[in-house]
């Protein structure tokens, strides 16, 4: 039996680049999912079939280094230490800023 690869209140990309978040999820007699999908641009519940779902990463966000220097300031006010692998989210942030320079 297969899983679905999406699961209510997954946040996901539909149409290359609208945001939308899994409202519904069922499999179709030939063994594949179906999704409805809350996409915030059209305001409206549409049905996508999974291969025409991406997973959204946050991570694949690209931050400025403002950005960066906001989100460190803000975690030691609530006192929070850097946590692991931020400094390497931060590296890899400056590597690709150095790029475009």
């Amino acid at each position: 039996m297969n899983k679905p690869r999406f699961l209510f209140g997954d946040i996901v990309v539909v149409n290359k680049s609208d945001i939308g978040v899994i409202c519904k999820t069922w499999e179709k007699s030939n063994g594949k999912y179906e999704y409805e999908v809350y996409v915030r641009l059209a305001n409206s519940i549409i049905t996508f079939a999974e291969e025409d779902i991406d997973r959204y990463r946050v991570r694949h966000k690209y931050l400025s280094e403002e950005e960066m220097e906001t989100i460190v300031a803000e975690l030691a006010r609530k006192g929070i230490e850097k946590p692991k692998g931020f400094s390497a989210l931060e590296q890899f942030i400056k590597d690709r800023l150095s790029e475009c320079e």
